[in-house]
């Protein structure tokens, strides 16, 4: 794995405003989203990419990876600074981002999760390009450690896969999360689906027989605020039992 603070721009879509009915869906999205986290279980969006947005966002990928010299036969997590604001200010060239309009979108959905979550989430956010060779997989664990503690705390988590569109079950590679179900579920990653949960969740990752490409992300809050709220959710989980 390699962390990459600088990706060359002019590779990949451009950035523009979402469009009024896709910031409707957005916030429909971060509302359903919510109330799932609310419960305890993880929220899948099938299709949440399709069409040209999808094709472009796995051209992308595959044009960004193949600039990175760390790239190779294992596992890649390029960390990007992509979600952060005083970054992409930075560059000359805004309008030409990596991801441009997805970046715009998921800045939309961080409004609608703050909103709908009553997290007090901070701007940016982590944003990690992921290539899984076949064999590939991920150990059990959790994106936040609640027995950890740092100045910002991961508070949502994302995945939005690029898989193929001819995904199968037989070609591996699925997200298995230890929500509030009664068993662990095995989420297939689906071309164009966007998966959202709390980021205390434990879940691992399936072994891949075929390469494949995903976005991971997270939504932060600072460790003030990610603290209370944990401890309010605590006492009204006693609260509601008693």
């Amino acid at each position: 794995m390699c962390v990459l603070h600088v990706i060359p721009p002019l590779l990949g879509l451009t950035a523009g405003p979402a469009t009024p009915s896709r910031r409707a869906d957005i916030d429909s999205l971060a509302a359903r989203a919510a109330a799932a986290m609310r419960d305890g279980f993880a929220h899948v969006e099938q299709g949440w990419l399709s069409g040209d947005e999808l094709v472009e966002s796995r051209e992308t990928m595959v044009r960004v990876l193949a600039d990175i010299p760390q790239a190779g036969d294992d596992l890649d997590s390029i960390q990007t600074d992509l979600l952060e604001p005083a970054f992409r200010a930075q560059l000359a060239d805004a309008a030409a981002l990596p991801f441009g309009n997805l970046l715009v979108q998921l800045d939309e959905l961080r409004g609608g999760l703050a909103r709908h979550s009553s997290r007090s989430l901070l701007g940016g956010g982590g944003f990690h390009l992921m290539r899984y060779p076949p064999g590939a997989k991920f150990m059990r664990h959790r994106d936040e450690e609640p027995a950890m503690s740092e100045p910002r705390r991961n508070s949502i988590s994302f995945l939005l896969y690029l898989t193929p569109d001819d995904w199968s079950a037989a070609d591996g590679g699925s997200l298995v999360v230890y929500d509030a179900s009664a068993a662990p579920r095995e989420l297939p990653p689906t071309a164009g689906s966007l998966v959202i949960y709390d980021s205390t969740i434990e879940h691992e990752v399936q072994a891949t027989r075929r390469e494949r490409h995903l976005i991971s992300g997270r939504f932060r809050e600072s460790d003030a605020d990610w603290s209370r709220r944990r401890q309010e959710e605590a006492e009204a989980r006693r609260g509601s039992i008693r």
